[in-house]
């Protein structure tokens, strides 16, 4: 037979079930990733957020909320939540008077079709 083949991952999370004890929230989703890809940005490192998995599996809800509720805190995905603290922490840098240059670029790749949104 062949050799299994080991996967490594940072996490993996279960928003399936709101009553599990192991369910993550948006809120959890962010800190468990987002506020890291957020501090790592703020260092100067180029970052990415990457969202894989099969169709209906939850990534555009995850990257932008819950589809109607994303604006509603409870329910804002971890990219909108990303932008927001962005932004206001790059504001808080222009207010102590440092200079911030950024850029975001966004991409979609949905089957074998690369799009820049």
């Amino acid at each position: 037979g062949q050799a299994a083949t080991r996967f490594v991952v940072d996490v993996a999370m279960d928003s399936s079930d709101p009553d599990a004890e192991d369910y993550v929230s948006q809120a959890r989703c962010y800190d468990l990733v987002g506020r890291r890809v957020l501090e790592q940005t703020l260092e100067g490192f180029n970052t990415c957020l990457f969202c894989y998995g099969q169709t209906g599996t939850g990534k555009t809800t995850t990257i932008m909320g819950e589809p109607g509720r994303e604006l509603e805190d409870e329910e804002k995905g971890i990219l909108v939540r990303l932008l927001e603290d962005l932004f206001r922490r790059a504001s808080e840098f222009e207010d102590g008077g440092q200079e911030v240059h950024m850029k975001v670029q966004m991409l979609e790749l949905y089957n074998d079709r690369l799009v820049d949104l």
